[in-house]
Order: C-alpha cells, then structure tokens, then sequence
C-alpha cells in the first residue's frame, strides 16, 4: 500500500492551524447580574476592534444592535465600553444570556455577540363577548414584555372564572389557546370566554341567634321583618355577589341603628344547577345591643349621626358615653356650631344624646399675617372669598381654601409655605367671626440658594410639588434619587457644567416595526437637555401613527447620579387589519317643515390596513350613506417623505349629496356629484400646523326630480339657487389647489379655556374644459378665536370671513359656496337656512325656500360657559352672521334683511373624555319667511368652536 505524504502533510499543518485559531478564541456567557465583573477580568486592556457582528435567536435589526452598543469596526474599545453595551442588550428585557466571543487578530479582535432570549407575553386576546372585555382582562396577571409563566396564565384562568361565578355565570368556562411568534419569541394568548346561562337567586331565608339581646318570640317577629324589608326583594334577581354584599351592608347598617351594634351575619349559598338557581340561607348572631337616640338634632340627620358612630363599627358598644359625645361634639364644630351643648344619658340598652345646635358661626373676615410678598387683599379675594361668600362655616371648606393658597405659594416657589396657627374671634354679639391665619412662607427657593440644596418630596405623585418643580425648572437642575422610599432631590445651578441629558431610547423586546421610523418620530435625542415636555411630544407622534395598540415611554431610574438618563419604551403593534361599522339615525334638520330631511338613517364603516408595507404606512377604505348623500373614499398615508417629516396622503374619493326640499315638497331639488383625487401634504412644528392638496376633481350638479324636469322648472330652479343653466348637467373636471394653515395656542383642544386659535384656508379651482373657464374661482377664510378665563367662567369669542373671487356667484358649483346656519355657525337657523333664500316654485304650485349661499361670509360668535355641577356646564351665547352674493355698500345698507341673521340662546354641556356633549337652542331675530320656525335646537359632540 503507497502513502501520499504530501496530503498527510497538509491535513497536519490544517489541523495545527485551526488547533491554534481556537486557542485564540475565548468565549464568554454572561447574564444580568455577573456582566460587569466577568467583563473586567477577561478585557484587561483597551483592543483595536477590527470586525463586530452578531446574531440574535429573535428579531433583531441591525441598525437598532449598533444604536444600542455603539460598537463599530475600527475602534479602539475598553471592558467598560464592552460592558455598557452588553447591559444596553438587557435592558430590552428579552435576552436570557449574551456570548461573548473574541478571536485575536493580527490588527486587534474580532468580536461577535450572540444572544439568546426567553419568551414573552405580547398581548392578551377576549373572544366570545361584545362587551365587557375590559372587566375581564384585569384578572390576567401578565403584562405586555413580561417573561411568560405558565403558572401565572392558569392562575389568570382561574380568576376569570371566579369573576364568572361572581356574576351568576356558574357554568362559564374558558378556552385558552397560545399562539406563538418564533420571530419575536413572544406569545399572545387567545382567550374564548362563554359565560352560557345566567343564575338567578332561589329561596332566601334567614335565622337569627339572638343570644343575651333578645327573646326568641321577639326575635321571629325581627325575622319575617327583616325578611319583607331585605330578603324578599332579592327573589328571582340576578345572582351577583356585589349586589348581595350591599344588600348585607344595608342590613348591617339598619340592625346598627335599632341598637345592634355587635353583629355577625354569615351567608351560606346553596347552588341548584338544574334550574339555575342559587338558594340564599343568611344566619344572624346578636352579641350586645345598644341603642343610641338622638333627641334635639337640626342641621345633622339622624342618618349622619349613625353613620359617624359606625366608623366605631362593633367598638362602638363599648365605648364609654363621654367619648362619644366628645366626638359627636367635635362634629358639629367642624360643622360650625361652635356654641352647641350635648348631654348624655344611659339607660340599660338605650343611649340619649340631647343636642342644642345653637347658631352656626359665619366668617366674616380673613386676615393673612406673617406675608409681605404678595398683596393681601388680592390673596384673600382669590383664595378665601367663596368662604366668605358662604352663610356658614365649614372646617372642610377652609381646608379646600388653604390648600389652594397653599398651592399658589408652592408654585411660587415658596416650598416648605404652611400655616402655624388659625385663630377665630367674635365680632360682636353675633355669630360672625374674624379669622387669621399666620402663616409661615419659608424661604424663596431662587437659583443662589437652591446650590447643594436638598428638598425632600414625600410623595412622587404630589401634584403640588410636581408642579413647584416644573416652575423652578428653568432655574434649577433636579436630580431625583429614591432612598429609603422617598425622593431625595438634590437641586444644582445651571451655572454648573453637570446637566442631565437624554440617554439612548431602548425598545423593550423584540418588535418587527422598523427602529429608524421609531427613532423618527421622537423629539429628543441622545445628549439633549433633559426637558419632559419632549417626552410628552415624542408619545404624541408615535400616537398620531395609529400603528400601535399601546404606547409607553418612560425614563428609566437613575442610579449613582448619572447624568444620562435612559428613555424605555415599550411599544405593542396593532391588529394589522380593522373593520369599524357605524350605524344610527340622525335629525338632518331640526324644522318640522322639512320633510325628507327630518329623520335618516345613518350606516357606514371603515376597513383599515396598517403598516401594509412596513413603511408606518396606512391604507383606508371608508364609505357612509344617509338619505341624502354617499361618500366613499380610498386612501393611502405615509407619515413621512423624503426624510421630512411631512405626512402624505393619496386619495381617491367619490361624493354625492343631495340638496332637500322644503315645505310641500317630498323630492330632493338637485344633487351634487363630486368625484377625483388628490395628493396631500402636511406638517406640524410646535403650535403651527400647514398643509397642502394639489389634486383633480369632477363636479357635476343635476336636477334630482326627473319627472319634473319642465324647461319652466329648470328655469325656476337655477334662478332660485342662482346658478348658470350652461353649468347644470355637465361634468366639470377642476384643477384643484389648496392651502391651509393653523396656528394653535388653546390650552386644550376639547374643551379650551384659554389662548387663542387661528385657522386660514384658501382653495382655488380652475376648469379644465375651455367652455367652462368662466366657472374658475378661489374661496379665501379666516378665523380667529379667543378664550379668557374669568374665575369659573370663560369667555370664548370667534370671528370668520370669507370671499370668493370670482365676477359672479352664478358660476360657482353651490357645494363650494359660503353658507351659514347650524350647530356650529348661527345656531337660531337650521343647517344652510341663513339668508339670503331663494324662492322655487315647481308645477304643483308649492313654495320652497332654498339657501342659494353667497361670495362674502362674515360670521361672529360670542359665548359665556361656566360650570353648574361637576361634569354638566352651562352656556349663553350670541351669533351674528353677514352672507352676499355682492359685498357692497349698497347691499350693506340698503339690503340688510336680505343678507343679516342673527340669534341668542343658551345650551348645556356634558363633560366626556372624548369632548362635552352638546345641546343648544337658539331663537331668531327676524323670520326668513312665514312658515319658518322662530328658533332651531341641535345636540351633537364638541363645542360651536
């Protein structure tokens, strides 16, 4: 046999050379809490970095890994770079363990990462129910990017049940299905719920064991009274266990005032699921009876003073009768009565209590001592005047008060201001009384004195200091530190070089959506100045997305006074595809001469596609049909371009809307067919907002009665709304040229009360078709509005006007003209019905009033909202409105009827979180014509402006 010593020389020369390759490699596995060290020890000095990569067993995208390490081929890197970058990888909460590995190279290291995560909880899915998911989904123990326990999931289930039987559902059961996303190594649990058949409550029936209290004979006249008070009523109600523990309360409170004041009431539940029914078997033990009676009592209710002793609970039987009536006597001075006289007596079972109230004491007169920074009676006006204003006294009213001037101070920077002492004098004979406050203001935190300070916060969530905080932070550095569960806040000047700035964002697990449109949207950026307004700003445009099912970001604690402050955000992607449906009725006009406009129906939906091509993108089809008119739009948006944070929109649409008929009139008068599409732009930069549509549209007016279409109707009809006879019929294709621009001030946008807000638009349409040319035309607006606070109340006021240039209103489709009426312009006319009106008479002879719009709007609206009781507020307002086909002096005076409306009503609101609900009733000046209405009412969402 011959040997090839040449191939036995190359394999040992292979296999010496990958033998001293892996004698140069080190591997090192490293988790959370051994990182640092086993980092230190194996990179003992700074090495040239000559190749990074990486691989992760989860979606990990290249552009996020390199953000987060700031590792880069060509650097010179220490352990303490290395380390900081690994604990950056952490913080994603998702990787278990990250290997380290280091191969030597000539020029310096090669060095890949590796990392290996677990799984986590993504989001939880409710199937089988309509409503109520959210009661439900407060049982599952798992939050969104926390690691997956199964034992959490089936505990979870198990609360969910319990819920069910809480509610009656005694044969509920769940169907739990997990669904597993190995890109993302995440989990999202599919829950079906079936609650089936709802248990009612059976026979009720009760026992009571009175003990030394009672004799048995009174005891089951107690009974079968208690029985028809309580029991009886719950018979054939829905089985539910927070209704039965009120009903136990209320049992429990009306046994306290017939002097039981020691109870103890078991229920015992028999459950018969055959017929579905629960069986109630309640079993009373009396231990000690004490019967308080209360003789003398004017301004506390009898309920008031058993409600006060109850707080004692069963104690109260034990306690001696001078301490109560120690109690109840510090109840009426907190009430006022400062004169009162109670006496007590006891007798066997019973307890008296005789009160003399005598006069409620009224404060006079506030006087402030121990300030000389601001002016004393303005601090008393604006702090103490509705106690003033109050007939009596109320020791809860005052501490309202002093908290309030309190809070000023504090703002002010005045943070330890408290008050030392509150003293009461008579004035007089009467039940007046002066009262001073001494006050101690501490000193003023400036910028000179805050250096090396520390202040201590006792609750993070004080919105008093919160807010003194916010106001010094122009002056002063805060740096939170948590030690032994408070916030220590050690304050520096600005002078200093040391200032807390952004650190890098960390997304929290593993997402597919691009990290550079994420990174895109956030306001801030790395080393920037601390500023949380920014943060505010960043989750805002993340929101405008609409991509995300839930959005949080937060700063990450500090530790050791870093000076860089790391940003978490923890984002969930939505469902990628959403079908909304509306449906409902509607009034189009509120007028009962209006008949085929009165009552529609309303029905559409939405079918939205996000993030289709993974570019942040959204793609929608809309649609919505009433009575009297059909939109369907088509539309894709990108919210950026070019790198330029400038939102696009693509859009196709097709409108039709039908004009209704007045008084005699079942038939619509004309339709108006608006089809086309168009390219938006828009952008937003603090409070200025701008856009711009360039697009293409077709209008096309026409006649709606087909069997009336008489040369003498159409006449009618185009003089009555004004209107060119060349243009009816046709189908006009108009260029289409749009810019608006928004200047934002308001506090808040549903329910603003203070700022100002500016709104100019302009549109300018030419035709295509050189026949038509004449109906070119570019409609100019602006509106100012204004909102002033005035203690409670605020004044709002908004100004409009409008032009359309063009040489004759005749020429212009009636959907782009200015008309006015309606909930949110001159609330006394119905929508559109504000003169001037033109007159059209069809063949049968009946009259109809038809809104024909005008070239020149002017429009003011004046309104006083204050607050009535909680959430409900009140409005009185005036709306004036100026609408001409020719803005001239002698349309202007000669011709004032004609073209002016007016009118004056009030309105109620009520608060929601997506804006007040609104209704409103306005009464007219002057009638357009006989027939019509004196006033015009509407409810809808939001404010007139």
């Amino acid at each position: 046999m011959s040997v090839n010593f040449s191939y036995v020389y190359l394999l040992i020369n292979a296999l010496l050379f990958s033998l001293s390759v892996s004698a140069c490699a080190i591997t090192l596995s490293v988790d959370q809490e051994n990182k640092d060290q086993i980092i230190k020890e194996s990179f003992v000095e700074p090495c040239y970095l000559q190749n990074i990569s990486y691989e992760s067993d989860v979606y990990l995208q290249e552009s996020e890994f390199f953000y987060l390490t700031d590792l880069r081929s060509g650097l010179f890197v220490s352990a303490h770079e290395i380390a900081r970058a690994v604990s950056y990888l952490f913080k994603k909460n998702k990787f278990q363990t990250i290997e380290l590995t280091s191969m030597d190279v000539d020029a310096g290291i090669d060095l890949h990462i590796k990392l290996t995560s677990f799984w986590t909880f993504s989001k939880l899915k409710l199937h089988g129910i309509m409503l109520g998911k959210d009661l439900y989904r407060q049982y599952y123990l798992l939050e969104p990017g926390e690691r997956f326990d199964q034992e959490k999931h089936d505990l979870s289930l198990e609360k969910i049940k319990e819920a069910f039987k809480a509610q009656g559902y005694f044969n509920g059961s769940i169907e739990s299905r997990l669904e597993r996303d190995e890109a993302t190594k995440s989990i999202t649990a599919h829950l079906s719920l079936y609650k089936h058949e709802r248990f009612s409550i059976g026979s009720t029936s009760i026992e009571i064991d009175p003990g030394a209290c009672a004799e048995q004979s009174e005891c089951n006249v107690f009974r079968a009274k208690l029985y028809r008070s309580f029991l009886k009523k719950m018979v054939g109600a829905h089985y539910n266990k927070q209704f039965i523990t009120s009903q136990i309360r209320v049992l429990q409170k009306y046994l306290f005032k017939k002097g039981f004041v020691h109870v103890l009431i078991n229920l015992r539940e028999q459950i018969d699921y055959s017929k579905k029914k629960v069986n109630l078997f309640f079993t009373i033990q009396l231990h000690r009876k004490k019967e308080f009676i209360f003789l003398g009592n004017h301004h506390l209710s009898v309920d008031q003073l058993f409600n006060y002793i109850a707080l004692f609970g069963r104690s109260a039987w034990i306690l001696p009768t001078a301490m109560l009536q120690q109690d109840i006597t510090e109840l009426y001075h907190k009430k006022g009565f400062w004169d009162v006289e109670i006496t007590s007596r006891e007798e066997q079972d019973r307890c008296f209590f005789i009160i003399k109230e005598g006069k409620r004491a009224v404060i006079k007169k506030v006087i402030l001592a121990g300030i000389n920074t601001f002016d004393l009676d303005m601090l008393v006006k604006k702090f103490f005047s509705s106690l003033i204003k109050k007939k009596q006294y109320d020791a809860q009213a005052l501490d309202v008060c002093i908290a309030s001037f309190i809070n000023f101070y504090k703002q002010e920077g005045f943070l330890d201001c408290k008050i030392v002492g509150r003293d009461f004098e008579r004035i007089g004979v009467t039940n007046g009384y002066e009262l001073r406050l001494t006050v101690d203001t501490g000193e003023h935190m400036t910028l000179r004195q805050a250096q090396g300070a520390r202040m201590m916060v006792s609750d993070v969530h004080d919105k008093t200091e919160q807010d003194a905080f916010d106001k010094l932070s122009t002056s002063l550095t805060v740096h939170p530190e948590l030690v032994e569960g408070r916030w220590a806040c050690e304050t520096k000047s600005n002078d200093q070089p040391e200032q807390v700035t952004f650190g890098k964002t960390i997304v929290m697990g593993s997402n597919t959506f691009p990290f550079d449109y994420i990174m895109r949207e956030l306001s801030y950026g790395q080393g920037q100045v601390w500023d949380k307004t920014l943060l505010k700003s960043s989750l805002l445009n993340l929101r405008k997305l609409e991509l995300f099912d839930s959005i949080y970001l937060y700063p990450e604690r500090r530790v050791n006074q870093e000076l860089e402050n790391s940003i978490l955000l923890k984002i969930q992607k939505d469902d990628p595809f959403e079908l909304r449906v509306r449906l409902g009725f509607a009034a189009q006009q509120v007028s009962k001469s209006i008949r085929t406009a009165g009552l529609t129906y309303r029905a559409g939906g939405s079918f939205l596609i996000k993030n289709p091509f993974n570019y942040a993108d959204r793609l929608l089809f809309e649609a919505d049909v009433t009575r009297s008119s059909r939109t369907t739009l088509l539309q894709y948006r990108l919210p950026w371009i070019f790198n330029a944070p400038i939102a696009t929109i693509f859009q196709l649409y097709s409108n039709r809307y039908e004009q209704p008929g007045l008084i005699g009139s079942v038939k619509n008068l004309y339709d108006v067919k608006q089809q086309g599409f168009l390219v938006g732009f828009s952008g937003v930069h603090s409070t200025i907002e701008a856009s711009m549509n360039v697009g293409i549209e077709w209008i096309e007016t026409n006649v709606c009665d087909d069997t009336l279409c008489t040369e003498r109707v159409i006449d009618n009809l185009v003089h009555a709304i004004n209107f060119t006879p060349c243009l009816l019929d046709r189908n006009i294709p108009y260029i289409i040229l749009q810019p608006t621009l928004l200047l934002d001030y308001v506090d808040n946008r549903l329910d603003p009360t203070r700022g100002c807000f500016t709104l100019f638009s302009c549109k300018g349409m030419v035709p295509l078709d050189r026949l038509h040319v004449h109906a070119y035309f570019v409609r100019a607006s602006i509106e100012q509005s204004f909102f002033l606070p005035f203690y409670s109340a605020v004044f709002a006021l908004r100004v409009r006007f409008g032009h359309i240039f063009n040489h004759s209103l005749t020429n212009i489709a009636p959907t782009e003209r200015f008309y006015l009426g309606g909930a949110n312009s001159v609330r006394s006319y119905e929508t559109d019905r504000c003169p001037p009106l033109g007159i059209f008479v069809n063949d049968k002879g009946c009259v109809q009033w038809v809104p024909r719009g005008g070239k020149t709007l002017g429009n003011m609206n004046l309104e006083v909202r204050f607050p009535i009781y909680k959430h409900i507020k009140g409005v009185v307002f005036q709306d004036l409105g100026l609408l001409t086909t020719n803005f001239t002096k002698q349309n202007l005076f000669n011709s004032v009827e004609q073209i002016f409306s007016a009118g004056t009503g009030f309105g109620v609101r009520y608060g929601t979180p997506i804006g007040p609900i609104r209704m409103d009733i306005a009464w007219k000046w002057r009638r357009s014509h006989p027939k019509e209405l004196p006033y015009a009412w509407f409810m809808t969402f939001g404010h007139a402006f």
